[in-house]
């Protein structure tokens, strides 16, 4: 695989299967449009590529006003598409001056000169370019002109709903975790790097390695508890997440995401990057009356993680 995040940096590619999107949680429907797309690649001899963007479009297009939270950081996202098996990926920083190209600059300039298509790949709802113009009609035009093929790929559905970004954030709001990772196909994660908390949780005779997530952008869970899975370089625990303002002490004005991981103190965690997979709700946040209900609260919570990791029959460390 191969990673570029500048347009100055590519190489001179020809006869590619290409794509082009935000791919915001790389969720089934965009897993099955890169299936399509490595297979057509491999019958025709030619290397895949994905072109998307950082940040989101629609940050810059509407100046940051009511910013559409995002799934999946960039890094995540070439993460997950390298294992699918993508040749090539770029990520074009997108600012207000790359939103203003048009669509035939966008073909000509980017997509022909450096990767020369066989074929280009889309989805339903796919467009590019200023405006949106350079949707699948545009592309059609086109083909003749450069010499590549258009493959349009059908929306895929859940039930009788089409699998989409925005549908998955809803899900991710209604703390709908196991329907999330269905259309995920995964399980719904967050990166970040553990820092000193209060030690409110070692008090109570759970400690937990408080996670900082640095990017302002991304979809966080709502406040609550959950059962998660806890990787670090590989190694896998699971645990019980708290997200939320920690009411029973003194309610915090942002959100703090803690994890409490069985089996194992995370003495010296901090400073480590922790990958936090969400497996399934379990109750709402709440404020108890005092210190010696919440750790019985806990105690319930952990019991209750600990049997759906026997009912699944989950390993307790891997």
């Amino acid at each position: 695989m191969a990673f570029y995040n500048s347009l100055n940096n590519l190489p001179e590619l020809k006869n590619t299967v290409l794509t082009i999107g935000t791919f915001d949680g790389v969720h089934r429907g965009h897993q099955s449009l890169f299936e399509i797309m490595i297979e057509r690649g491999k019958t025709a001899h030619s290397e895949s590529v994905v072109i998307t963007f950082d940040p989101h479009p629609q940050h810059v297009i509407y100046n940051g006003i009511n910013p559409k939270k995002i799934i999946t950081a960039v890094k995540d996202k070439v993460n997950y598409l390298t294992k699918l098996g993508i040749n090539h990926i770029l990520v074009i920083p997108f600012d207000k001056d790359f939103s203003r190209i048009s669509a035939s600059q966008f073909l000509n300039e980017i997509i022909i000169q450096h990767f020369r298509p066989k074929e280009i790949i889309v989805g339903h709802d796919h467009h590019f370019g200023f405006r949106k113009k350079g949707n699948i009609e545009f592309l059609m035009l086109q083909k003749i002109k450069y010499n590549f093929d258009v493959i349009k790929v059908d929306a895929n559905y859940q039930g009788n709903k089409i699998i989409s970004s925005s549908w998955i954030r809803r899900l991710i709001e209604l703390k709908k975790i196991e329907k999330v990772n269905l259309l995920l196909g995964r399980n719904y994660s967050l990166t970040g790097i553990v820092i000193n908390g209060a030690g409110r949780g070692n008090s109570l005779g759970f400690p937990t390695a408080n996670i900082n997530i640095q990017n302002p952008l991304l979809q966080l869970p709502q406040n609550g508890v959950y059962f998660v899975k806890v990787i670090l370089k590989n190694i896998h625990y699971y645990g019980v997440c708290n997200v939320g303002t920690r009411p029973t002490f003194d309610t915090q004005k942002t959100k703090i995401i803690e994890v409490y991981m069985f089996l194992i103190k995370p003495r010296n965690f901090y400073g480590k990057e922790l990958k936090v997979e969400f497996i399934q709700f379990i109750r709402d946040e709440k404020k108890f009356e005092s210190k010696e209900k919440l750790i019985d609260q806990i105690k319930k919570d952990k019991m209750i993680c600990q049997k759906i990791m026997d009912d699944q029959g989950m390993k307790k460390r891997r």
